[in-house]
């Protein structure tokens, strides 16, 4: 099963699920958590440009993600290098988990 995708807009359903897979599975599992991701259509065009402005400065890089950032982490787990990583989820977010750089920049 290796190299298989889920997609969810709920990252904890899908930790949920994976956690229930008995450890005799020989396959490996992850969530990728993107952060606020450009050139998508996630917002539909409703985030205000004061919102995309704040969540970039909560970013370590100081800028939003790319849909090619997310592609690159998933072809890395995907890859032989990721096989002892399992269970864990991915924050792809440039260090903005809980918003840590806010104020900061």
């Amino acid at each position: 099963m290796r190299g298989v995708a889920f997609d969810a807009t709920d990252p904890a359903q899908v930790e949920t699920a994976l956690g229930a897979l008995p450890p005799q599975v020989d396959v490996t599992a992850n969530v990728i958590a993107p952060g606020s991701t450009r050139d998508t259509e996630f917002f539909r065009g409703g985030m205000t440009e004061q919102r995309r402005s704040a969540l970039i400065a909560q970013t370590a890089n100081g800028r939003a993600g790319t849909p090619a950032d997310i592609a690159a982490t998933v072809v890395f787990l995907a890859s032989p290098g990721a096989s002892h990583i399992t269970a864990q989820t991915l924050h792809v977010n440039g260090g903005a988990l809980g918003g840590r750089y806010a104020g900061t920049r």
